[in-house]
């Protein structure tokens, strides 16, 4: 996943980088390093972003937003 790739996910998802950060369990300034650039977003974080993306696409989902973490 590219920095460019993640960017337009967020967007898609319709959330900050601090409410991603939460999703996936890290700070918004890592979400912001990821974007960037200035640091490689690690397997098992991309695993749960797309896994966020997929559940906001599937039939059924509230508009195009990922449901909130439990």
């Amino acid at each position: 996943m590219t920095p460019q790739d993640l960017r337009a996910i967020r967007d898609e998802l319709g959330i900050t980088q601090y409410a991603l950060g939460e999703r996936v369990g890290v700070r918004s300034q890592t979400v912001w390093r990821w974007e960037h650039g200035r640091s490689r977003i690690p397997g098992p974080a991309a695993k749960l972003i797309e896994m966020l993306v997929q559940d906001a696409r599937r039939p059924g989902a509230r508009g195009r937003r990922a449901a909130p973490a439990a």
